[in-house]
């Protein structure tokens, strides 16, 4: 199967809150869907400290001085291919896994490092070793915290 067939039976055998064929279209329309042999995405820019409901509803358009995040609506394919197909860089990337798994974001930094070290495990190459190690970065810190709206501004 290919990246867009194995997003697309994902839509069909897991609970989702709008089908594929209605997410597809709002990404044509509002956001980006990048389909190639080895990746299949389809994601928007939002804002990272909006209400989940904005970050997730794929019809919301944030203004454009306000878009200082990925949120990736759906995702196929090899972890480091991701980070070569999409089209700038935005300070943080986030997504849901499921419904239920909540809304994370990570900084697009730390995402890479763990994307490299997967892709070195399963290719046995040698991964980049950061001597601060990688550091995660959860959807919302509380206000004023160093992960917060005011310490961040994009």
């Amino acid at each position: 199967m290919s990246p867009a067939e194995i997003v697309h039976a994902m839509y069909q055998t897991h609970p989702v809150r709008v089908s594929f064929k209605e997410e597809l279209d709002a990404h044509l329309q509002y956001g980006w869907v990048i389909s190639t042999p080895l990746a299949f995405i389809m994601g928007r820019e939002v804002n990272r400290w909006a209400t989940h409901e904005q970050i997730i509803d794929p019809w919301y358009v944030f203004p454009e001085g306000e878009r200082n995040a990925w949120y990736v609506a759906a995702y196929a394919g090899a972890v480091n291919t991701a980070l070569q197909i999409i089209p700038f860089r935005h300070r943080w990337i986030g997504w849901e896994r499921g419904i239920k798994s909540g809304l994370r974001f990570h900084s697009l930094e730390s995402f890479e490092r763990h994307a490299l070290a997967i892709s070195s495990k399963a290719t046995g190459t040698k991964a980049y070793q950061d001597p601060a190690g990688s550091e995660y970065r959860h959807s919302r810190s509380p206000e004023g915290g160093p992960d917060s709206p005011a310490a961040h501004r994009d």
